[in-house]
Parts: C-alpha cells; sequence; structure tokens
C-alpha cells in the first residue's frame, strides 16, 4: 500500500472516526459502573452540593487525586447521562494526538496507519473509554505532554516548560500514578537537556515539584482529614514484585496474542521475535535507530523522542511491578496507560528496520503479516465491545 501526506490523513480519519465510534456503540446505554465509579459520581455530587469531595457513606474523599469528580460536577446532575458521549469524544482526542505523535516517529506511511489502528482497536483502550473511570481523561492529559515533550526536545524555551508543568500539575490531580510519569519525564530533562548540567539538575528538580506539588498537598490534606482510613500513601508501599510481574506480562502478551494461547507459549513467541528484531536493528552497520547510536550518544531529535518515550514508559511499569499486588482486572487498566507508548515504540522500531532494508519484498512480507496480525486486535475489540454493549442494555431492564 502506497500513500500520500492527503490520503493518509483521511484514512487516519476514517481510523478515529471508526475506534470512536466502538467505544460510543459500548456505551450507547451508559457507560459501566464500577465502585471507583459510584464514588466519583458521589464525590461530583457532594462537591457541587456542599463543596465538599466525600466517597459513599460520606466519608473523606481520600483514596483518590481529585481532579476527575470536580469535572464530573461541571456536568451537575447530567454527568451520568453525558458521559456517554464525553468518554467517546476524549479517546476520540486521545487518538487524533497519537496521530501527531506517530508522524513524528514513524516515516513510512503503511506503518503508520497499521499503528494507529492498532491503537484504535484496542481493547484495553476501549476498556478504559467505557467505563466512568479516570483513566479516559488522564491519557489524554499524558499524550498531549508526550506531544508537548517533542517541542521542548527540539527547541528547549522555557516557555515550552512550563506548559509541560501545567499538564502535568493537571494529570497528577487525576491520577495517584501521574506522579510516576512525571519522574520519567523529569529524567528526559536532566539527561537529554542541551544545557549545563547545573542548569538541567534546577529545570529538572523545578519541573517534578510544582507538576507534583497539587498531588503533594492533596495527599497531605487527605493525610490530616482521615489518619486511619488514609489510602493514598499505601498504594506506595514496595511489595509483590514477581506476582505483579506474573500478572503484568500476562495481560501484555494478551496485547499480541490470543489469550487461549498458554502464557508460557506466548511468551517465548514474544520474546524470540523480539530478540530478533533486536538482532536486525543492532547490525553493526545500521546507523539510523538509537540503538545503534547508542554508543556515540550521536542523537537526532526523532531518536531522543524514541528514547524519551521509552524511559517514561519504562519508569512506570517499573514502578508499577514494584507496588502491591493488583487484581487481574485492573493490570489491564493499569497498563491500557502505557498501550499507545508501547505499540509507537514498537512500530517505530520495525520502521527503522525499513529504513535499513532497502527490499520491497522484505517489507511487503511485513506488512501483509501485521495486516493479518491486526484481525486479532481487530476481532478482540469487537467482541468484547459487544459484550460491554450488551451487559448495558440488559441493566437498563
Amino acid at each position: 500500500m502506497n500513500f500520500n501526506d492527503s490520503s493518509v490523513r483521511f484514512v487516519f480519519f476514517t481510523i478515529i472516526f471508526l475506534g470512536t465510534g466502538l467505544v460510543f456503540y459500548a456505551v450507547f446505554y451508559g457507560v459501566g459502573l464500577t465502585n471507583d465509579s459510584r464514588n466519583y459520581l458521589f464525590a461530583a455530587q457532594t462537591f457541587k452540593e456542599q463543596g465538599e469531595l466525600l466517597m459513599l457513606g460520606n466519608r473523606p474523599f481520600t483514596e483518590w487525586v481529585p481532579l476527575f469528580p470536580v469535572v464530573l460536577s461541571l456536568f451537575s446532575k447530567s454527568a451520568l447521562v453525558l458521559s456517554s458521549y464525553i468518554q467517546p469524544l476524549i479517546f476520540g482526542l486521545t487518538l487524533w494526538i497519537w496521530t501527531k505523535i506517530i508522524s513524528k516517529l514513524i516515516t513510512n506511511k503503511t506503518l503508520q496507519v497499521i499503528c494507529l489502528t492498532s491503537i484504535a482497536f484496542a481493547t484495553p483502550l476501549i476498556l478504559i473509554h467505557s467505563f466512568l473511570w479516570s483513566e479516559g481523561l488522564f491519557l489524554l492529559l499524558l499524550s498531549l505532554q508526550i506531544l508537548v515533550l517533542y517541542q521542548y526536545l527540539k527547541i528547549q524555551k522555557i516557555s515550552i516548560l512550563v506548559w509541560l508543568i501545567i499538564i502535568g500539575f493537571f494529570y497528577c490531580l487525576q491520577r495517584n500514578t501521574g506522579v510516576f510519569f512525571t519522574l520519567g519525564i523529569a529524567l528526559v530533562i536532566l539527561l537529554f537537556s542541551k544545557r549545563k548540567i547545573s542548569v538541567s539538575i534546577c529545570l529538572s528538580i523545578v519541573y517534578g515539584l510544582i507538576s507534583s506539588l497539587g498531588f503533594l498537598a492533596w495527599n497531605v490534606r487527605s493525610y490530616f482529614v482521615a489518619q486511619e482510613n488514609f489510602e493514598s500513601g499505601g498504594n506506595l508501599f514496595i511489595r509483590g514484585f514477581w506476582e505483579n510481574a506474573l500478572l503484568y506480562f500476562e495481560t501484555l502478551t494478551t496485547w499480541f496474542l490470543p489469550s487461549q494461547i498458554p502464557f508460557w507459549l506466548r511468551f517465548v513467541i514474544l520474546l524470540l521475535t523480539f530478540f530478533v528484531l533486536i538482532l536486525k536493528l543492532n547490525d553493526r552497520r545500521d546507523t539510523t535507530h538509537p540503538i545503534a547510536n547508542m554508543k556515540t550518544m550521536n542523537f537526532s531529535i526523532k531518536e531522543y523522542y524514541f528514547l524519551s518515550i521509552l524511559l517514561i514508559s519504562g519508569i512506570y511499569l517499573m514502578i508499577m511491578l514494584l507496588l502491591r499486588p493488583s487484581m487481574v482486572v485492573d493490570s489491564e487498566r493499569f497498563l491500557a496507560l502505557i498501550y499507545p507508548c508501547v505499540f509507537v515504540l514498537l512500530f517505530s522500531l520495525i520502521d527503522f528496520l525499513f529504513q535499513r532494508n532497502k527490499q520491497n519484498g522484505f517489507k511487503k512480507i511485513v506488512v501483509v503479516c501485521l495486516i493479518i496480525w491486526l484481525i486479532y486486535p481487530f476481532s478482540r475489540s469487537l467482541k468484547n465491545t459487544h459484550n460491554w454493549h450488551t451487559k448495558q442494555v440488559e441493566t437498563k431492564k
């Protein structure tokens, strides 16, 4: 398939429309509700009526940061109804942002289209937008942060750093895990700065402190409001690494291969595939990708961007592995936040391989294999979306 710029834009729009349509179908009769959702709605109601965020049972709102219920309170009693329209809109905006990120990292137009398709029809992403959870809005803010980060890496102006701080401040108030991404971006600012090391350290610290200031203030407040029921601090205790590792890798492998295949076989297949890809990319004759240039630290802006996304998502994953063991359903939610990063990085590696290998036959084989593989995430998302839609229909009866 050969695409020019105008045709790629049209295909991008079509993919975004279809992906957003799937979410709209899933929530047509209402978004899914869990205990988290009900607490968000109750907190929004109490904030609207009393100016105070409370959980169910009129307990202090200490288990979550406050931005999401505050946003919901803006829609008054219509928050639950309007969320059926807002959640698909948020997903569509997130996809649009990722078209910009994809275009900056991936040169091959066909790979750009396949990459966006794999994100738009991702079951984990459709999941977090089909329920009234905080992940959808958080991912939108995080995606915007990653897009703005490209501009900072490119020209490194203080004005752009201010925008990074503002966006980071808000997503740290959207989810507790926002501080993990803040840590990753602070390291990017430190490691990839063109300024003197002393200035880079100062900018990194300033970004990290101001971005997380709201999060820190809220948790200090929560500690004094309900010391015996304080939950946010408990979320940072380090335990259960191997249990989390098994659970998360089990989830990660289902992004690429059906869960009906035994986990050990999925793991081996993906490990071998990744190993072959790295070997191809690490060819000494190849100097067009970050892995090769790691030896000389001779990076282009595109390669700095690649390494930045890798660092940000890697730090998040590592910290999540160190946290307390998660429930199976939560692992899909938590990992969904780095789903776009993982696939953009993967397709960027394939794009680097395409740039080195000029054989059209090789490229066609890879593209055909990727298109065939798309059948899996597409069919998986259709099945799950229909299940969520049907569940909401039954709830309405």
